[in-house]
């Protein structure tokens, strides 16, 4: 659906887009839905071949694997009201989101400085030498998204609970349709969600609880999305060594102050976030490594000012940043790809802040990471089911946290691949940027970055083992053995057979590269164990957590193919992913000369390079 020409005229008629459009001479017309003047090609003789734009199909209506799904596993009553909602969310996606999000990869955020486009180079000055406002301008249709998502609890519902345990599988069907038109909105919805978990989790009062009823309102004056403030100039997947930023406590009022860089700051129209830093003692002291980390709330006071709307229904598109000098937003990131999403390098000049929970990184990380709803809602019945509930809690527990980091690299990986894939599938006119694809591999290529890194990733995974000292293990491969061993059709039991045997190789080079009296559950650090043997499992961990995904994948497949209510293509679909090679670990271990040998391949052209002493 497009703006109409009256929404047009409106756009116009603001001086400060009159001035914007100098810098962006279709934008106008891009943000107003009017198609550009081309070339019509129908006149000329060259060709009688004329390529149809192609357009969005009804995401839901053409997704048999997610209706299968809910339609196996939804109670009656409940699946009955979620696919109603899916159904006309779907339309909406189809009709007005997808549109919205191509144009805000048309115009990105842009900061004005000083009430106007800056100095030299854009470089501010300070309001206390005489500067005006900063403003953060937004695209309209980034505005709208806001307000849409408000008004469809894309953030609330699982918190509403309307559908019990089943509301965040709502909630992420929903944001499965969203998310591929929404050109990264999903960011301030995740975060926001995150926000929103800590704050329930913790049972925050006064100013939090406010924060975490605009967090979960389906009234789009009253939302709010919030940051997540971590990474900083030193890095950012290693928060424990890299976080410089200090909380300074204030005596009268038991706040605190912070100070410091935040380097990447997605998401920076938020209302307000949550930032780590290290609490300062009375002798300037800080605490190193996690232990030292805290979590804080801030409120940034960034306010969204309609530009040129007077109600809700239409689209702000001006944050206005204030003359607050305790929270400069220093510029906005260049980036590859999510151009559309304000990320900014952010200074603390001493900005009032609430702690919200000392190592407060640890319970974000277990929050972000929940099992989607089900401990918030379990019920306990006698001892004897109270027992076999409990057992189940305890697997569902070492399998969240396995899987958690897994999900996040393998998919994360293959979501470059195929969309570098499906690029390649429409030849050159893929590489277009009027086609739209483009935006998509750029956007995707932020994911295993912005989720890990891999390697990261990969040894949060090791760590898990660690921690469980082999216990996740026993788990996983207990899960999928017991899953795949109840009556299956005969055409998946040799698929059955080949995932059981790849999960038995993995888990048991997991187990020989980790034995018990070498774990870190012994109380030894790893560094104060056989170094030989855990190089191993820390140079391997990339192939190892590729297969347990490639595992766990291969049983999700077989038990989704053999329901009553399966189609061939779901049966096929389990059948040829468990003809690939599942387990890519060896299963007698590496040998430390491979390790030597692979360190050599990489540091021997790097020390050619490097100068004479």
């Amino acid at each position: 659906m497009r703006p109409s020409r009256r929404v047009y005229s409106r756009v116009v008629a603001s001086p400060m887009l009159k001035a914007i459009s100098h810098l962006h001479p279709l934008l106008l017309r891009r943000v107003a839905g009017i198609p550009n003047a081309c070339t019509s090609y129908s006149s000329t003789f060259t060709s009688s071949f004329y390529q149809d734009e192609p357009e969005l199909p009804d995401p839901y209506s053409t997704d048999p694997l997610l209706q299968g799904y809910l339609i196996r596993n939804l109670p009656k009553q409940t699946h009955t009201d979620v696919t109603a909602d899916l159904s006309r969310f779907s339309r909406l996606v189809k009709e007005q989101i997808d549109g919205l999000g191509r144009s805000c990869e048309t115009w990105g955020p842009v900061l004005l400085t000083n009430g106007g486009f800056g100095g030299a180079k854009g470089r501010r000055t300070d309001h206390a030498e005489g500067g005006g406002r900063d403003f953060l301008l937004i695209s309209p249709g980034w505005s709208l998204l806001r307000k849409m998502s408000a008004r469809e609890g894309l953030v609330s519902a699982p918190y509403e609970r309307k559908h019990g345990d089943w509301s965040r599988v709502q909630q992420a069907a929903k944001l499965y349709l969203f998310s591929p038109s929404s050109e990264l909105f999903t960011c301030p919805i995740a975060m926001s969600d995150g926000a929103a978990a800590v704050l329930k989790d913790i049972k925050a009062k006064g100013e939090l609880a406010v924060a975490f009823e605009h967090l979960t309102s389906r009234d789009p004056a009253h939302f709010w999305t919030s940051g997540q403030w971590m990474t900083e100039r030193r890095g950012g997947s290693d928060v424990a060594g890299a976080t410089e930023t200090i909380a300074k406590k204030n005596a009268n009022s038991g706040s605190f102050s912070l100070y410091g860089d935040k380097h990447f700051c997605s998401a920076s129209d938020a209302n307000m976030t949550l930032v780590l830093a290290r609490i300062q003692d009375e002798g300037g002291n800080v605490t190193s490594g996690t232990k030292g980390i805290s979590l804080f709330y801030v409120e940034t006071g960034f306010g969204h000012r309609g530009m040129w709307s007077e109600d809700d229904k239409g689209a702000d598109f001006g944050v206005d940043l204030g003359v607050e000098q305790s929270l400069h937003l220093r510029r906005l990131k260049n980036k590859l790809g999510t151009r559309q999403l304000p990320t900014a390098e952010i200074e603390l000049r001493g900005t009032p802040a609430i702690l919200v929970e000392t190592r407060g990184a640890l319970l974000l990380t277990l929050e972000v990471a929940r099992l989607l709803g089900a401990a918030e809602g379990r019920n306990w019945g006698q001892q004897g089911e109270e027992q076999q509930e409990m057992k189940m809690v305890i697997r569902d527990e070492h399998l969240l946290r396995l899987l958690t980091p897994i999900a996040k690299l393998y998919t994360a990986k293959q979501a470059v691949r195929v969309v570098s894939e499906g690029l390649e599938c429409f030849g050159g006119e893929g590489y277009m940027e009027e086609t739209g694809i483009p935006c998509l591999l750029r956007d995707t290529q932020v994911l295993p970055i912005w989720e890990g890194t891999t390697n990261v990733l990969a040894m949060d995974m090791v760590r898990v083992l660690h921690k469980s000292r082999g216990a996740v293990l026993t788990h996983f491969l207990d899960h999928i053995e017991e899953g795949l061993s109840h009556h299956l059709p005969s055409v998946l039991k040799t698929p059955a057979n080949q995932v059981i045997q790849a999960s038995r190789s993995v888990v048991d080079f997991a187990r020989w590269a980790m034995p018990e009296d070498k774990s870190v559950g012994t109380g030894k650090s790893i560094e104060a164990n056989d170094k030989g043997i855990l190089q191993v499992l820390e140079s391997s961990a990339r192939n190892l957590a590729y297969s347990f995904a490639r595992c766990y994948v291969g049983y999700l497949l077989i038990d989704h193919a053999s329901w009553t209510g399966a189609q061939a293509t779901d049966v096929f679909a389990a059948q040829r992913w468990s003809n690939q090679q599942l387990c890519l670990v060896p299963a007698q271990g590496c040998n430390s000369v491979d390790i030597a040998m692979d360190k050599e391949l990489v540091n021997e052209g790097l020390r050619k390079m490097q100068p004479p002493h």
